[in-house]
């Protein structure tokens, strides 16, 4: 079984996300495992890159959430595994009515570093591509960012790139519940994703397996 926030599970709810969302041939596709790039389909001549673009405290309250939330935990044991299990995480965990909260951040969230941290993740990726990645007829890169953004934010980072440089025929940035799509000839495509799919996606990649 993968683990909630691994790079297996990630690159497996990429991979489910996708079939069902964009392509289901990528069903044919194979998780390499390494960046050459991540998900390799030779037969639809296919590669994706999957990354993360959230900062480690996002990256913290993800595992967090997904590690002790929904599991009719109370809150004083999240709150006492969470001080002794994740000692570096500085953001908000707080119990309010019958709800938990959980935040990366102890002040307002600022939009724009999670626009930077995108932007900074999309050039980074396209340089490795250029030098080591195996070339498909196909080259995508999958984007994790532990927010939800909406579509200007979006549209606002795509316009601050130079898409000259950009190698990659799609970008899929996946912000929790809708994962966005971009294409040179397409623009910009939003697919809101269920609660019920959501579940599914992240039961079909804990169990993932080749």
């Amino acid at each position: 079984m993968n683990k909630i926030g691994s790079t297996e599970y990630y690159e497996a709810y990429a991979k489910i996300s996708l079939i069902d969302l964009y392509n289901n041939k990528l069903i044919k596709a194979k998780i390499i495992g390494k960046e050459s790039p991540d998900i390799q389909d030779d037969i639809n001549e296919i590669g994706i890159e999957v990354t993360r673009a959230d900062s480690n405290q996002d990256c913290m309250a993800t595992t967090i959430s997904n590690r002790y939330f929904g599991k009719n935990l109370d809150f004083a044991t999240i709150d006492k595994n969470v001080k002794k299990n994740f000692r570096n995480f500085h953001g908000i965990l707080q119990h309010a009515g019958c709800i938990n909260y959980i935040s990366s951040s102890k002040g307002l969230v600022d939009i724009q570093t999670y626009r930077d941290n995108i932007k900074e993740c999309i050039i980074k990726k396209s340089k490795k591509f250029k030098k080591n990645y195996k070339k498909f007829r196909e080259n995508d890169l999958y984007i994790f960012i532990g927010f939800c953004l909406e579509y200007h934010d979006i549209l606002a980072i795509i316009e601050d790139i130079d898409l000259n440089d950009i190698p990659f025929n799609y970008i899929f940035i996946n912000c929790i519940d809708s994962l966005y799509i971009y294409s040179k000839n397409d623009g910009i495509v939003k697919k809101e994703i269920e609660k019920n799919k959501l579940a599914y996606y992240k039961k079909e990649a804990l169990n993932y397996t080749e």
